[in-house]
């Protein structure tokens, strides 16, 4: 459906070529996607609907009637904007396109103008002892729109919970390689992390009665393989924290569990023990 360019930027049909271009640049500052990129995604289709009508509305009236299309080359950003004379708004408007992914990343030569990076995101899985011992990993990575594999290594505990690699391609771009490690659960444990970026390892415990009035003391392999010495005073009823023994200065802490009563033991006591037994803990509740 046609639409009269001079309607979508609000100006009259004798407007001057100055009243145009602020015209469009007023329009593109409001309703650029970085200024609204915390917002719901209807609002922003909203605003980059906005943004590309401008776009092809002042493209017509300046250059008769062709139609501008962002993503095709870098040209015709320059035949728009190049009499403004003003290449760093220029740039900081390609620069707004590239971080809200309006370009494919195959058009190099706008992130070359831009003088930008193209950013690519790879997600590394961790053990704790990895991380704990601060163990080196070797990355082969295959990119889009890179044609070797690339090679890292990547220190674990010195790297976590994310670093960032540099590659620069034949073409003289920049790639920034941003790499989160992403911590796996094992067996019998998993993992808190704190704001200060200790990471306190989590693990269950299955106790009794006897324990719970008595206490628990006992050796305990730890996720690093090192064995402990564990001592639950009695009366613990939810969980025990040993601090330092997690990764980072974090803790280890145990969540109590408590077994119930064996029944067919119960069966075997003799009567006698029995109300023996209820009469106890009668008294101590």
């Amino acid at each position: 459906m046609y639409k009269n360019p001079y309607i979508i930027l609000n100006i009259p049909r004798n407007a001057t070529h100055k009243e145009i271009k602020d015209a469009y640049k007023k329009i593109v500052l409001e309703n650029h996607p970085d200024k609204h990129h915390n917002k719901s995604a209807e609002i922003k289709e909203y605003h980059i609907n906005i943004f590309r009508e401008a776009t092809e509305a002042y493209n017509k009236i300046i250059n008769d009637e062709k139609i501008y299309d962002i993503d095709e080359d870098i040209k015709n950003w320059k035949d728009i904007w190049g009499d403004m004379n003003n290449s760093d708004f220029f740039k900081n408007l390609a620069k707004i396109f590239i971080d809200n992914n309006l370009i494919n990343k195959k058009n190099k030569n706008i992130y070359k103008f831009a003088n930008q990076s193209i950013k690519h995101k790879i997600t590394l899985s961790v053990s704790y002892k990895e991380v704990y011992f601060n163990m080196k990993k070797k990355l082969r990575l295959i990119l889009k729109h890179i044609d070797e594999p690339l090679f890292f290594d990547i220190q674990c505990g010195t790297s976590f919970p994310n670093t960032s690699k540099l590659y620069i391609d034949d073409d003289d771009i920049e790639h920034d390689i941003i790499i989160d490690l992403v911590l796996i659960e094992e067996d019998n444990f998993n993992h808190i992390i704190n704001k200060d970026n200790k990471i306190d390892i989590v693990t269950n415990i299955s106790l009794t009665l006897v324990d719970y009035l008595e206490g628990y003391n006992d050796k305990f392999l730890n996720f690093n393989d090192e064995l402990i010495d564990i001592n639950i005073p009695p009366f613990n009823k939810e969980y025990y924290e040993l601090s330092g023994l997690g990764i980072n200065n974090g803790s280890l802490i145990f969540k109590i569990k408590y077994k119930d009563i064996n029944i067919d033991k119960w069966h075997n006591l003799s009567i006698n023990d029995k109300i023996d037994m209820i009469r106890i803990l009668r008294n101590l509740y």
